[in-house]
């Protein structure tokens, strides 16, 4: 009868958490000294391979290699064994768990399949995540469809379908449903997992996610090595969302975390990011000499996916550093064969972006194929991206109206999930096309976005002089005035705007006083309508002139000239 009663305990841990723990604690510092006490250990395992006694409790699993195989051992050792990063070790726990359970134990067999099928998963195996999930639905009935850790399976095999859609719903569902759980990591995890899989759609839901799986880690007092994970994801979620500096912030904690559990995934991981922060940051110094230092560590580490996505912005910074010519051969050798499938979309659009000035018909064709197909999967970071790409195409080959269309459609898109810039293929020069084919409505939002300093390495290579009258030449060719014949100010007007700026230069300009300045006669909010078109214009115009940008910021407007422009 007691040993019944044991067993019902496991089942019902979750509803009183807390106090479970504290009881399995005693356990497990009265079972280190003999073995007659292993067992009670070994019956609270399970739970404390979740909780901040996971530490202490891999060194009494150490210890038991003669103990009689129980379920709860083996599930112990296979999550303990995927938390150390050995899928392998945890494969062949998981299978012996999966022999031993039964189901009078349903909270255990749901969390059995959960790792089991994860472990499958991870790997791309998919057809054997089916058959983990066919084997808990046989074996728990109907129960399985109210098991947050069944739910859970069924949104990673979703998910890794690409079922998106699907997906959301399930993670969202596996919350409402992780008090019922073997222990509160499902909840954990389950946050997690939904903040990565919308950080490209809504990264503000997705930071605040990692921040209440933080908040439950430690209210639960979880195992801590899930720390340096969750601070990496949140660190992206709020790169995603414009936070470069809080970004930073998660991301160095992530990194120190990971080293004090020796997780080198997470420390690899964390080092990629940052190269992300360094190159939006403008230091694509620092950002290639941290990628070559991941790519190696990767390589010898037999993290191959990192390997591929490592290349592939390794190319990336080539090309704004170096030029199309030495990206292109760069690409080649980091892709000398066919590359993987998880790769053929982001090297697709790296090929379109080298050859978008050579081959620009069929380069915009491509970037606009490759927008459609990130947008059917709800990657909407990346479509916001490639679309102002099209944009930028568009306005170079003088195709004006398109490249007001997808402004706007980015500018929608942008607005309502909350973005600054992309984490990928993101350039000043998307900046600069928003800006000068914004609609009225837009100039807000187009002000916000987040445009990257020059690199030492990136600067035109036009020599451009501006005379203090407002007269330019470009590599010793002077200007024609019918440059400034662009949109409905006037060329006049917009003459006056740049030599105002030019004079105040590298001062800025308050926005009240620089329209009374070109409209002293017109009224107040007639005047600031008639700067903010100008304003407009004058982008466009400054879109053809290299190392020259208008940047508004708190109402100011100033001048920002390149390292390549002489002022006379």
């Amino acid at each position: 009868m007691k040993k019944t009663t044991k067993r019902r305990a496991v089942e019902r841990a979750p509803v009183a958490w807390t106090k479970q723990l504290r009881a399995d604690e005693r356990a497990l510092a009265r079972g280190i000294p003999t073995r007659a006490s292993h067992k009670t250990v070994l019956e609270a395992s399970a739970r404390l391979a979740d909780s901040r006694y996971a530490g202490q409790l891999d060194g009494v699993l150490g210890t038991l290699h003669d103990a009689v195989p129980t379920v709860e051992l083996a599930l112990a050792n296979g999550r303990r064994a995927l938390v150390h990063d050995r899928p392998a070790e945890a494969l062949r726990w998981l299978v012996r768990a999966q022999s031993l359970v039964s189901a009078k134990a349903p909270a255990v067999v749901a969390r059995i399949a959960f790792l089991l099928g994860s472990v499958y998963i991870s790997g791309n195996e998919l057809v054997a995540a089916d058959a983990v999930l066919a084997w808990v639905e046989g074996i728990l009935g109907d129960r399985a469809a109210k098991s947050a850790d069944v739910l859970h399976l069924q949104a990673l095999i979703a998910e890794g379908r690409g079922h998106r859609d699907d997906a959301m719903t399930l993670y969202r569902e596996v919350l409402k449903r992780a008090n019922f759980a073997l222990t509160p990591m499902t909840r954990v995890l389950a946050l997690r997992n939904l903040a990565e899989a919308i950080a490209h759609s809504q990264p503000q839901e997705s930071a605040a996610l990692y921040g209440l799986a933080l908040a439950v880690l430690d209210t639960d007092e979880l195992d801590s090595a899930m720390r340096c994970a969750i601070d990496n994801g949140m660190g992206y979620a709020l790169l995603c969302s414009g936070d470069i500096d809080g970004a930073r912030l998660k991301l160095q904690q992530a990194l120190t975390e990971a080293g004090r559990v020796a997780s080198g995934r997470v420390q690899l991981y964390a080092k990629f990011n940052l190269a992300i922060v360094d190159e939006l940051g403008g230091d694509l110094a620092a950002a290639q000499t941290a990628l070559a230092d991941v790519e190696a560590n990767a390589a010898r580490s037999g993290i191959d996916e990192l390997v591929g996505w490592v290349r592939i912005r390794s190319v990336w910074l080539v090309l704004r550093s170096a030029g199309r010519q030495a990206a292109a051969a760069a690409l080649r050798k980091a892709f000398p064969s066919t590359p993987g499938q998880g790769y053929r979309d982001a090297i697709a659009v790296l090929s379109a972006l080298i050859h978008l000035q050579d081959r620009r018909a069929s380069s915009r064709a491509e970037l606009a194929s490759l927008a459609a197909i990130y947008r059917e999967r709800g990657d909407a970071l990346t479509d916001f991206t490639l679309t102002l790409w099209l944009a930028h195409a568009d306005a170079a080959g003088g195709r004006t109206a398109a490249a007001r269309r997808n402004v706007r459609h980015a500018c929608a898109l942008g607005s309502e999930r909350g973005f600054r810039l992309g984490t990928s293929w993101w350039s000043a020069e998307l900046v600069e096309v928003a800006r000068a084919y914004a609609a009225p409505e837009s100039t807000a939002f187009v002000e916000r976005l987040f445009a990257p300093p020059a690199s030492p390495g990136a600067a035109p290579a036009s020599m451009v002089i501006v005379s203090r009258d407002g007269s330019i030449s470009v590599d010793g060719d002077v200007l024609d005035a019918e440059v400034w014949r662009v949109g409905r100010s006037g060329s006049g007007v917009l003459l006056r705007y740049f030599r105002a700026l030019l004079s105040a230069y590298p001062a800025a300009l308050a926005r009240d006083a620089l329209a009374d300045l070109l409209w002293p006669q017109s009224e107040g909010d007639k005047a600031i309508r008639n700067l903010y078109a100008a304003t407009k214009d004058l982008r466009r115009v400054l879109a053809g002139i290299p190392g020259i940008r208008l940047e508004v910021a708190e109402g100011a407007y100033r001048l920002d000239l390149g390292s390549n422009i002489s002022v006379q």
